[in-house]
């Protein structure tokens, strides 16, 4: 009954404001989403592709999961955890609420420090290869 509830509020908000914010409660979509993280909910304004990550309400629950699978004749779509073994059982295409845009807690700190790291990575993997291509040109003159 709860859910039910949950339910109708969120469609409501999601049909007035085109947003939600919803609290993460599990982690099947480690490490892409951790849990009790806050994620952004958009309404759904775009063709559902592979990849993306939905809100669905099915069988009594709410989820949040990567479409995996997609038939666009029969509007059904198959969803997974990141972190789950197990696929979902086939969902009708109306059960998917909206698609999660962003994560709230991710700040441009955090963005600016991922950039920075994936700079840094790529640098040192420039000089690395650097040293590996002298030394074989060293190891090749020292043979001929």
């Amino acid at each position: 009954m709860l859910n039910e509830v949950r339910i109708k509020l969120y469609k409501r908000q999601l049909y007035n404001n085109g947003e939600i914010s919803v609290k993460i409660n599990g982690e099947c979509m480690i490490p892409f989403i951790n849990d009790k993280e806050i994620v952004t909910v958009k309404n759904i304004n775009k063709k559902i592709c592979l990849g993306d990550i939905v809100m669905l309400y099915t069988d009594g629950n709410l989820k949040i999961h990567r479409v995996i699978k997609i038939n666009y004749i029969n509007r059904m779509v198959v969803t997974k955890g990141d972190n789950s073994v197990k696929v979902d059982s086939i969902n009708k295409m109306d059960e998917i609420l909206g698609i999660v845009y962003r994560r709230k807690d991710f700040s441009f700190v955090c963005q600016i420090y991922i950039l920075l790291i994936t700079y840094l990575s790529k640098r040192v993997a420039l000089i690395f290869n650097k040293k590996i291509n002298s030394n074989r040109n060293m190891c090749l003159k020292k043979i001929d």
